[in-house]
């Protein structure tokens, strides 16, 4: 199979190093993979990354962006049927069967206070992620890119800006805009769970 032409549905294949393949549906995100021949610059004597390089997915949840480290990601999938869950918290929209897995699928809005969610549009995506309990869909609105930056370039949330227990750990910058990089223990935590 020739990985630069699009399967069925506009999917192309990207391999991921370090994770297995992932079937990304936003063409063109490829390019921005880390390849397997690319390293962090390391320190010669130690062999330990001076500022190492993160992949990030960045997403858009309304006017807002938001990014998840790319070792968790699994894929990104047009929005699929969702079967409602009773007695289940507010940010659960539902599960659906995706290759034979159950996969729970969340609205991250709730969490990072943004409101209602918007109806599905022509960029709205799951990301399908894995933090270690299984598959997990995210509701995004619009999939951006795969940003390739240096850890330097990740600031902490400044002081009065996140409280304890914000998803939000970490801000950066593409182009003109502020992103903020979502941890996703954080973001999974239930507020009737934190204290």
């Amino acid at each position: 199979m020739d990985p630069t032409r699009p399967t069925s549905g506009g999917a192309r294949p990207v391999t991921n190093p370090g994770a297995r393949n992932t079937v990304v549906d936003a063409p063109g995100l490829e390019e921005f993979f880390l390849r397997s021949d690319e390293q962090p610059a390391q320190e010669a004597s130690t062999g330990v990354a001076i500022d190492p390089l993160e992949e990030l997915l960045l997403f858009a949840l309304g006017n807002e962006w938001f990014a998840l480290p790319v070792p968790l990601l699994r894929e990104i999938v047009m929005p699929p049927p969702l079967s409602e869950v009773p007695r289940a918290r507010a940010s659960v929209l539902g599960v659906t069967m995706l290759r034979g897995e159950v996969v729970p699928v969340m609205d991250p809005r709730q969490k990072l206070r943004l409101g209602e969610r918007l109806p599905a549009g022509h960029g709205t995506r799951v990301v399908i992620v894995d933090v270690g309990d299984g598959p997990l869909g995210l509701w995004v609105d619009k999939v951006v890119q795969v940003l390739r930056v240096r850890a330097s370039q990740l600031e902490e949330p400044p002081p009065g800006v996140a409280v304890e227990g914000d998803p939000v750990v970490r801000i950066g910058r593409q182009g003109e805009r502020l992103y903020g990089v979502l941890d996703m223990g954080l973001l999974l935590v239930d507020d009737g769970e934190e204290g």
